[in-house]
């Protein structure tokens, strides 16, 4: 059913690990950075639990709020145009 549910997207954007982590350490002490961090964490156990109850809302609520995570942690994770397909 997860299947039925979820639309991958080939983009054929790219981007350096690289140069995302290395944005990511000049950002280690700003505490907005460091709870997205364990927002991130919270949001890897919450999204077990929802794979296993197969509960397709909570997991898509999930990736929604880690996606907005990621972005407080590196705003390089995305682009205006990764931006437009996500709100689609």
């Amino acid at each position: 059913e997860l299947e039925a549910r979820v639309l991958l997207y080939f983009t054929n954007i790219t981007r350096e690990a690289k140069d995302i982590e290395e944005h990511k350490k000049g950002k280690l002490g700003d505490e907005n950075s460091l709870n997205a961090m364990h927002a991130i964490k919270q949001d890897a156990l919450d999204m077990k639990e929802a794979l296993f109850r197969a509960d397709f809302e909570k997991i898509a609520q999930i990736l929604g709020k880690s996606w907005q995570s990621k972005k407080i942690i590196s705003e390089i994770v995305s682009n205006d145009e990764l931006e437009r397909i996500y709100h689609l």
